[in-house]
């Protein structure tokens, strides 16, 4: 059995896989090489009416093992839960540790060839403003400063080399946008226009990300993306006072734009980032201009 060795140090880390097989080992201070134990197994629980049911649970001993033989005084009981039995994890679980010992010697993980994949949950909170320009009904209709609530999904590829300090990301996001505004006007009866909003979208942000390591849990990052906006069921109505319609301008197409974000990240796992979303083009039926811009308030939880 030929293992690769991870993470060099007081305690090493070392890994071996074949075809589906994925296992890791350990030795401290250059004593016996060890398995860490993580196994899944099929078990049948108690017969019930509709008869037995087998279900899949699983044997995760690596934990005990690393509370019992590979221990340093930071590390909590509840930390060492989140620990899963991947590369990742136990790499930086076993740099810690020796860091802590003064005796990390090499990280081999580092300069593999391959990168790591991230999901991230990612909601947030806009702060947007939509400006519609001169038609005969609407007129120019500002909607600054509107909250709404957004939600996406990012897959982020680690690029190896270069001490894992890039990454490349594509993040679906759902955006909507409602809002209804009135005026006084004395192009209609009743002196009175009311224009109801409606921006649905489904945002894809395709980027660059840097990070800027502060320590080994922590980091900062920046990130530019380019932002296509696939907008869909969206509208502009103006309505008199007694709610009959004057006109609805359908949606057509958003132009594509661009943003930038400054974001925190701790242990690879929760994440908050500031983003700037640049002026976005919106067509409209028979409107001849029309943008969307937006600030967003955006936590992220790294599923893997």
């Amino acid at each position: 059995m030929f293992l690769e060795l991870l993470v060099e140090g007081k305690a090493n880390l070392l890994y071996f896989e074949d075809s589906n097989i994925r296992r890791y080992f350990y030795s401290v201070d250059n004593d016996t090489i060890k398995q860490l134990i993580y196994k899944k197994f099929r078990f049948q629980n108690q017969p019930s009416k509709s008869g037995k049911e087998t279900k899949i649970g699983t044997n995760s001993r690596f934990r005990q093992q690393l509370w019992s033989e590979v221990n340093y005084p930071e590390i909590t009981p509840k930390e060492l839960e989140g620990i899963d039995y991947r590369n990742k994890d136990l790499t930086n679980y076993f740099k810690h540790y020796n860091n802590r010992n003064n005796e990390l010697r090499n990280v081999y993980q580092e300069n593999r060839q391959s990168g790591d994949f991230n999901l991230t949950i990612r909601p947030r909170m806009d702060i947007a403003n939509l400006k519609v320009v001169n038609d005969s009904h609407l007129k120019e209709n500002n909607i600054n400063n509107h909250l709404s609530a957004a939600l996406g999904l990012e897959l982020e590829y680690i690029m190896p080399g270069n001490n894992r300090k890039w990454s490349i990301f594509f993040e679906p996001t759902f955006r909507q946008f409602k809002e209804t505004t009135t005026i006084e006007s004395t192009n209609v009866s009743a002196g009175i226009l009311t224009r109801d909003v409606e921006y649905n979208s489904i945002e894809i942000p395709m980027g660059l990300r840097h990070y800027l390591f502060l320590h080994e849990k922590s980091k900062l990052y920046i990130n530019a993306a380019l932002v296509i906006d696939l907008g869909f069921n969206s509208s502009i109505v103006a309505k008199r006072k007694d709610d009959s319609i004057i006109n609805t301008y359908d949606y057509k197409l958003s132009k594509s734009s661009f943003a930038i974000g400054l974001g925190y990240k701790y242990q690879d796992k929760v994440s908050i980032e500031t983003r700037y979303l640049m002026k976005r083009g919106l067509v409209f039926e028979e409107i001849p201009y029309s943008y969307y811009n937006a600030i967003s308030f955006i936590l992220g939880y790294s599923v893997f």
